[in-house]
């Protein structure tokens, strides 16, 4: 390869990129759950090491070691949920306060720009019509993110036991 010019090797290494590009966006959903695995692995190895050395059965020991994890992830998730439980609490409060923001708005586009209310309302309901219009496209998106989550936390556990294995 040292003997062909510069410009052959810079488009050689140029393809080989654009490759690697493409082989990671197409793996994506193989690749993420394996990256995310080996770095949950070595925060588990020491555990795993501490229950190895209390003489636990290593398939128990990395059986644990994922209960851990997933014992950690259900309490992130119960205080999110709780947060958001408390958001959800105060919704009426932050409605009336955006009703009292939204209506200053529009009285201060008003009298800025002459565009009256009634004006303002017919230009967001013309906009919320083209919304309307790609809501199956938004809703096609919605369900291909949520399967690839749970093909993310499915793959996750067993990449996490080969890994640790």
């Amino acid at each position: 390869m040292s003997d062909m010019p510069v410009t052959v090797r810079r488009s050689i290494e140029l393809l080989g990129l654009c490759a690697l590009g493409v082989v990671i966006n197409v793996g994506q959903s193989v690749i993420m759950p394996l990256l995310m695995a080996v770095f949950l692995s070595l925060l588990l190895l020491p555990v795993l090491r501490w229950l190895r050395a209390r003489h636990v059965p290593e398939v128990i020991a990395i059986a644990l070691c994922i209960v851990l994890v997933l014992l950690i992830a259900s309490g992130i998730t119960a205080f999110l949920l709780y947060q958001i439980g408390g958001f959800l609490s105060d919704l009426d409060a932050i409605q009336t306060n955006l009703t009292a923001h939204w209506n200053s708005l529009s009285e201060w586009i008003s009298a800025k720009t002459h565009f009256t209310m009634k004006q303002q309302m017919a230009l967001i309901k013309q906009q919320g019509t083209g919304l309307s219009e790609n809501i199956s496209g938004y809703f096609r998106d919605a369900f291909s993110s949520v399967s690839n989550i749970f093909i993310f936390l499915g793959l996750l556990p067993i990449y996490i036991f080969l890994i640790l294995y």
